[in-house]
């Protein structure tokens, strides 16, 4: 007979081994999501650089762009009111894909939940490359993504308690912190209630455990 300790021990085994219960099974963004990603990044790089607003006063190509590509399409993307349009459509996509796993987290299914953190994974990833460009040029556009930077440490936060249910101690682990950094990060709004942070740090505490080998 089986104790309970084995029994999670070989179904925790038995999820390592299975590809469908891998954190990153279901994660595969669809194009459109992953173009909107690549813009975000794109915009965030060109602000690093101090090109973003330098592009809209050149008279002539920079050196390196491809043929394809027209000063006046580099122009056009990089004009603040188009970046400010961009920003508003990511955002919207990234609360569409994160009130998808919303939805599926509902269910107390394993693989569904699993397909929930997935969308919480590709909504988060949005999230975050919306909030890299918003750190990036720093207050120019925080009011536009100030309820994304909070939409990441939310699903952060859904994330880990999936993971600590499924005792994915890694996935846990990291998640919460994540949560809990962004969270912090964010002082001019409480962006989780005191309830859900003392929560997340249970989670992150034994998941930190669970990775010290001290949850069985």
């Amino acid at each position: 007979m089986q104790t309970s300790h084995a029994h999670e021990r070989q179904t925790r085994a038995g999820s390592e081994r299975d590809p469908a219960l891998r954190p990153d099974s279901y994660a595969k963004p669809t194009e459109g999501t992953m173009s909107s990603i690549a813009l975000m990044n794109l915009l965030a790089v060109l602000a690093r650089r101090k090109a973003l607003a330098a592009i809209q006063f050149l008279r002539k190509p920079p050196t390196g762009l491809s043929t394809t590509t027209s000063l006046q399409q580099i122009q056009h993307i990089t004009h603040p009111d188009i970046v400010r349009r961009a920003i508003k459509i990511c955002s919207l996509k990234a609360e569409s894909i994160c009130a998808d796993g919303d939805r599926k987290l509902k269910d107390t299914d394993t693989m569904i939940m699993m397909s929930a953190s997935s969308s919480y994974s590709t909504g988060s990833e949005l999230a975050a490359a919306i909030s890299t460009l918003s750190y990036s040029i720093k207050d120019t556009y925080t009011q536009e993504t100030i309820a994304t930077r909070m939409l990441v440490a939310s699903v952060l936060g859904s994330e880990a308690g999936i993971w600590s249910r499924l005792k994915s101690w890694k996935e846990a682990y990291f998640r919460a912190l994540g949560s809990i950094t962004a969270a912090e990060g964010i002082s001019s709004f409480k962006v989780l209630d005191s309830e859900t942070m003392a929560k997340l740090r249970e989670i992150y505490d034994g998941a930190k455990a669970g990775l010290d080998g001290d949850v069985h």
